[in-house]
This record gives structure tokens, sequence and C-alpha cells, in this order.
């Protein structure tokens, strides 16, 4: 079973290796319906420059 983590990275949302011990406990906290949403907006955004100020 993977984590919400590797979730959200295989879908290119996230590059877990950027993120610290902090953002993977609140990621593994949301819900399967809310990762599903984070992926389906991420996926409708589409790729957004990292100078945007995007948190990920």
């Amino acid at each position: 079973m993977s984590t919400n983590t590797d979730k959200l990275h295989e879908a290119n949302v996230i590059d877990k290796e950027k993120l610290n011990d902090d953002h993977k406990k609140s990621i593994e906290s949301l819900s399967n319906e809310e990762v599903e949403q984070v992926i389906s907006i991420s996926k409708k955004l589409g790729d957004i420059p990292h100078t945007t100020g995007a948190p990920f």
C-alpha cells in the first residue's frame, strides 16, 4: 500500500525529496478523497512554474 506522499509524488504533484517531516506528516493526515482531489486539481491546473510561489 502506498502512502499519500507516494501517491502525490507518482502523480507529479509533489517532489517528495524536497519535503520535510512536517510536510510529510500533514500529507499523511489527508483522507484518500482529499488526495484524489489534490491530484485532480493539479491535472486541471497543469504545470505551474515554481516562480509563482506554489508551495510544492
